[in-house]
């Protein structure tokens, strides 16, 4: 084996050893976010049951739907209606047509 080959297989296992820490820092960067947003999204959900409860006692359903609900613009848009509704009847009308 040359030096040359020597050197180029070097630097071809030292890419390789680069790229799996960069590969392992972005899974631990990706989880980290992930981690974020599922808090941010349960926040929110119990945020919109206890102004429900405030107005109310809150079916087990209605609790799963809030709760199962991860899309961090619909339980935004969520907490605005369960902010201004007057009845968890109410809240539950407008959330009906949510897709």
């Amino acid at each position: 084996m040359s030096l040359f080959e020597y050197t180029v297989d070097e630097h071809l296992k030292w890419v390789a050893k680069e790229n799996r820490e960069d590969g392992i820092a972005i899974g631990k960067a990706e989880g980290i976010a992930q981690g974020k947003a599922e808090g941010k999204a349960e926040g929110k959900a119990e945020s919109i049951l206890e102004i429900l409860n405030d107005l109310g006692t809150v079916s087990p359903e209605l609790t799963q739907k809030v709760m199962a609900e991860k899309r961090i613009e619909v339980l935004s848009h969520w907490l605005r209606l369960a902010a201004k509704s007057e009845s968890i009847t109410g809240f539950e009308q407008q959330i009906q047509n949510t897709p």
